[in-house]
């Protein structure tokens, strides 16, 4: 009877899986589980947004058919920028980078569920892949050569575990795929792709699996008319604030990729009010990437919040995007006035009602507003993305507080979700903010 419910199809295959996942788990299990999951939301709309159809998941992989192995391609280089894009402001240590592989290839049908080799081959050439890379097959190949502009590595027929056949394969290379640590690869690409124990394979394959890079190319054709758009998606769910925000962004920092605005406009729709959208002006930093907060007590505190932090963060005046639903009106010109906010340049004594962004009860806390009168040496630190102030006090010597109130600053902010650098707010009681340090400003004691 089992039998007589599976079904074959020809169909596309995409693999994609979390890069370093057990490492990232035992660092920090709830932070990696928190951060996949946002990354997931993000990339399920896109899978969506490309006709695809998820068939099946894991806790850091993703399986997904396509009807059409063009889609299936720009699904997964889509795919990768947002991720790419989401890391923008991330520790090294906290990149969550994909491996993808994508094959064209018969599969059994059972229950909605994808089996056999043609899930197995997409499977085998996503550990192929370097991380945030895409590897595919030659059926892929054979048809987007000709509709896409994709850079490339030929890397000619791979012998992978339990497919008793070769499988051409290609790496197509996006932006920074390639620039990524050596501890993050696992196992080496060019090892996994030069097994020694098929001594039948000709020279010439086995001088393309030792320096796959000298076949590196170009398909130098252009983009195929009327595909699928980032607009399409954001026009599938509240359109009028995602198409609106969209176009803000789009505006006030036109260098920022589509694939980044739509992982930013994603990401605030699911943040809880209250909340705000800011961004640095073009140009006022190579990274630009529009700054958030949420789940504050007002919606203006969360306004001010949000251009503080901004401001913070980057150095630099940043315009307001965004308050709750309620999107800014688009200026003449794209001519956005940047909005300098006081608090961020405050240089005189340490003063509660001065800290940037702060919740209104921080200046309550009891090492806050005792601060000032606290006894020495003593030191503040601040980060932008979690709005909040660390003290240390009492220590034997004042570079030592400013290490103190640093450290505590930087573990939280490994603890939580917060983006952004931590600075030194406070040396004894002067503000120091505005110099954006990030180590300590006193010299060790000789």
């Amino acid at each position: 009877m089992e039998e007589q419910n599976l079904q074959r199809k020809l169909t596309t295959i995409l693999v994609a899986d979390v890069v370093g996942f057990s490492r990232l788990t035992a660092n920090d299990e709830d932070w990696t589980i928190r951060a996949v999951g946002e990354v997931r939301a993000i990339v399920d709309e896109i899978i969506r947004g490309h006709e695809g159809r998820i068939f099946n998941t894991g806790g850091d992989s993703v399986l997904a058919e396509f009807a059409s192995p063009v889609e299936a391609v720009r699904s997964a280089v889509d795919f990768q920028a947002a991720v790419r894009a989401r890391n923008l402001l991330n520790p090294q240590d906290r990149q969550i980078r994909y491996r993808i592989g994508i094959n064209l290839g018969d599969v059994l049908v059972r229950d909605g569920d994808l089996l056999g080799d043609g899930v197995n081959v997409a499977a085998r050439l996503e550990t192929l892949a370097e991380p945030g890379g895409i590897c595919i097959s030659g059926t892929v190949w054979d048809h987007i050569h000709g509709k896409l502009t994709i850079a490339y590595v030929d890397m000619g027929d791979q012998f992978v575990k339990n497919i008793p056949r070769p499988v051409r394969a290609f790496h197509l290379r996006l932006g920074d795929s390639h620039a990524v640590p050596a501890d993050d690869r696992g196992a080496p690409a060019r090892e996994a792709i030069a097994p020694a124990a098929k001594p039948s394979a000709t020279p010439s394959v086995r001088r393309r699996r030792v320096a796959p890079w000298l076949a590196l190319g170009v398909v130098a054709v252009a983009v195929a008319a009327g595909g699928w758009t980032w607009r399409n998606s954001l026009r599938s769910a509240e359109p009028s604030l995602k198409e609106a925000l969209d176009a803000r962004l789009a505006s006030a920092a036109p260098g920022m990729s589509e694939p980044a605005r739509f992982a930013a406009v994603q990401q605030y729709a699911a943040l809880p009010e209250h909340k705000a959208l800011a961004s640095p002006t073009s140009g006022a930093t190579a990274a630009v990437y529009p700054w958030n907060t949420s789940a504050r007590p007002t919606s203006d505190n969360a306004r001010e919040a949000v251009l503080e932090g901004c401001q913070v963060n980057y150095g630099t005046p940043c315009v307001l995007l965004v308050v709750d639903n309620d999107v800014q009106p688009m200026p003449a010109n794209d001519a956005w006035i940047a909005q300098d906010m006081p608090r961020t340049r405050y240089r005189g004594n340490f003063n509660p009602a001065e800290i940037p962004g702060s919740w209104p009860d921080l200046r309550e806390r009891s090492d806050i507003a005792g601060y000032a009168s606290a006894p020495d040496f003593k030191a503040a630190a601040y980060h932008p993305g979690g709005m909040s102030t660390y003290v240390a006090t009492k220590a034997a010597d004042q570079r030592t507080a400013e290490l103190e109130a640093l450290k505590a600053c930087n573990e939280d902010l490994r603890r939580s979700r917060g983006t952004g650098p931590c600075f030194l707010y406070a040396v004894g009681n002067r503000v120091v903010l505005p110099l954006r340090l990030q180590d300590a400003m006193t010299a060790a004691p000789r």
